[in-house]
């Protein structure tokens, strides 16, 4: 009974006061929703009355005419320049050197049998002056076999023998053996008048002293380095080149032209012009690269009146001559708008998107190949993707440009 009471006192007037508020609060806030309601439509028809009542404007572009043109390709490629001809100079004869030329020098630059060094003689006369006496012995020798031979078909004719003497009656082998020692004896004094004429180490060809390693008063031998001799008619180049470059190369690659300049040099470098006269027979088993021999002529400019020269190991990159790629497009690399992507203005002056795909890219540019049925611009201007699709003017400055760089 008192629970009811306590119900109906406290609890039910509560409720009733809850349900009062809450009405009283939604009935106050339906007016500002109503009001707010009116100001939105009244915002949207402001936005919208623009599109209808003014036409929107199109956007203007700077923009190149896209025409198909030819484009000489160049491979890249590093080398280090190496020695055309290299020998080790070693003398033909031994003996202590007496003499050395002012040319037999490192970095001295000598003309084909220039004198580079002497051999005391002095053995070498003795050597001539017992092999002659030997001659003479021998040819004493040789004279009295013979008369020997001559004595023993007398002897055997008096005897009254009717046969044919034998060889070994006649003294044959006796004969042919003093014929050999005088025969050998000669040739000692042929080699010892050669040695004599070797006394001299002489440059077997143009070139420059790379390396001397004896000095007055050594002994030379035979088969001993006394200095090394490296051309200065021409240079060789090994130049590697990747599979995929290897496309772009000329057709016959023997005499392309190639630019060399110091790799250590970024700017200001000097350059060297040679040109591919082989290629190596097979692909470098660690890069499998191909390397082509590439030659420079006279690289020390010794018949020219300038004074740039290549030096042996030194570093340089090559621009080797491709082949001409015709009926390309060129844009720079600037035009991308996207992996592989560029914008044109079609000959309806509508922006449109065109996916390339580049066939050579060089520093600047990219060079690709697009079947274009009619009139088209790249486009330089920065247009966002949203944009394509619309109508596009054309700036009339650059395309006066574009026929300026054509005259």
């Amino acid at each position: 009974m008192k629970a009811s009471k306590f119900i109906f006192k406290v609890i039910l007037p509560l409720i009733i006061l809850g349900v009062g508020v809450f009405l009283w609060i939604s009935f106050k806030e339906l007016p500002q929703i109503k009001k707010e309601k009116s100001k939105t439509n009244v915002n949207i028809s402001n936005k919208q009355a623009p599109s209808e009542g003014k036409k929107q404007e199109d956007l203007l572009i700077v923009g190149h005419h896209l025409v198909p043109q030819s484009y000489q390709v160049y491979v890249n490629s590093r080398g280090v320049a190496q020695a055309g001809e290299e020998i080790e100079l070693s003398v033909e004869t031994e003996g202590r050197v007496t003499e050395i030329s002012r040319e037999f020098e490192v970095g001295a630059i000598v003309k084909k049998d220039s004198i580079l060094l002497k051999i005391d003689d002095a053995d070498l006369q003795d050597s001539l002056i017992v092999a002659q006496a030997r001659v003479a012995q021998a040819e004493a020798s040789l004279a009295q076999e013979q008369v020997r031979a001559e004595q023993a078909l007398v002897n055997w004719n008096e005897l009254g023998y009717e046969e044919q003497p034998s060889d070994l009656v006649l003294r044959k082998p006796q004969l042919r053996q003093a014929e050999a020692s005088l025969a050998a004896a000669i040739s000692q004094v042929e080699l010892a008048k050669r040695a004599l004429t070797r006394i001299a180490l002489t440059a077997p060809f143009d070139g420059i002293i790379a390396e001397r390693q004896i000095s007055v008063g050594e002994r030379a031998s035979r088969g001993r380095s006394v200095g090394r001799l490296i051309s200065t008619d021409y240079s060789t180049l090994s130049l590697p080149v990747s599979p995929v470059e290897e496309q772009f190369l000329a057709d016959s690659i023997h005499g392309s032209k190639v630019t060399f300049s110091n790799a250590l040099m970024r700017e200001g470098s000097p350059e060297w012009q040679g040109f591919i006269v082989n290629r190596e027979p097979e692909v470098d088993a660690t890069s499998k690269q191909l390397h082509l021999i590439a030659r420079v002529m006279n690289p020390y400019s010794l018949s020219s009146d300038t004074s740039l020269t290549l030096p042996v190991g030194q570093p340089v990159t090559a621009k080797i001559t491709g082949r001409t790629l015709e009926d390309v497009y060129i844009v720079p690399k600037s035009a991308l708008r996207g992996p592989e992507k560029i914008h044109i203005m079609t000959a309806e002056h509508i922006l449109a998107p065109l996916q390339i795909s580049p066939i050579v890219t060089d520093t600047e540019n990219i060079v690709f190949r697009a079947e274009l049925t009619e009139e088209a611009y790249w486009v330089e201007s920065v247009i966002p993707t949203r944009k394509e699709g619309e109508k596009v003017i054309l700036d009339q400055s650059s395309s006066k440009k574009d026929e300026k760089d054509k005259l």
